[in-house]
Order: C-alpha cells, then structure tokens, then sequence
C-alpha cells in the first residue's frame, strides 16, 4: 500500500507531471508519467489519483473510482520506470468497464510509457524540477 511518501500530495506535484510528464489516453483514463533520470536518493515511484466531480459524478462515486484505480495501481506499479512520478486521471466511462477490461489497458499503458522513456530516457533530475521560473519583466 502506498505510504504518504509514495504519493502525489499537493497541486504543484501534479502540475510538474501533467506538464513535463509523457502520457497515455485509455478511453476510462488518462495515465501521465514523469520519469526522472539516474538514482535519486531516498526516491520512488510516487502516485497520484484524480476524480474530479465533474467527469465521475458524486462523493460515492469518486471515491470508488479512485479505491479501483489504486489496486490498479498497486497491481501494476512494477510496470512502470523506478524513478517517476504517476498522475491517473479518471474519465466518466471508467464505470461502463469491467475490473478486468480496466486492468488490461492500464497495464498496457503503463507498458507503453515504459517503452518510451526506454527508447529515450529521462532527461530530469530532482533539482531541475526546483528550480525557480525566471521571471522576465520588460
């Protein structure tokens, strides 16, 4: 199970993934990795999951839709490269899919982001992403 170190916590997280990360559309969701290259210490595969109210419906429903996608997660995680950053993004039509149809595609997308930052791997480091934005007033 993910600890809260292994997940994604706060907007600026996922905005670094959904803006400098590669990502997969899967019809029920959208999977957005970020890989970092070389041994970052102390860091792992970290995750994040969003149901947003307006694509999956109610409390109930979110919430059930996010507790799917976490064993999916979980079941899959070895999928995807060692050192990333994962953002799932929970499309309404996830529910007119069965576990096991869901579970096929993201292992499939997860297999495809793997082979593409195989084919050319990740040019971030940590400190990269820290990086304050030059702010360039005229």
């Amino acid at each position: 199970m993910p600890t809260k170190t292994h997940k994604l916590r706060n907007v600026a997280d996922f905005a670094s993934v959904r803006k400098l990360g590669r990502y997969t559309e899967q019809g029920s969701f959208r999977l957005t990795c970020l890989a970092y290259a070389g041994r970052l210490e102390g860091r792992t595969r970290r995750f994040g999951v969003v149901a947003s109210r307006k694509l999956v419906g109610d409390a109930v429903r979110r919430n059930r839709a996010k507790r799917v996608f976490r064993v999916l997660l979980r079941t899959h995680a070895e999928k995807l490269p060692p050192l990333c950053d994962v953002a799932v993004i929970i499309r309404a039509s996830y529910e007119n899919a069965s576990f096991a149809r869901l579970s096929e595609k993201f292992a499939k997308a997860c297999v495809q982001l793997t082979h593409h930052f195989e084919k050319s791997p990740p040019p971030l480091q940590e400190a990269e992403l820290k990086k304050p934005a030059s702010a360039s007033h005229a």
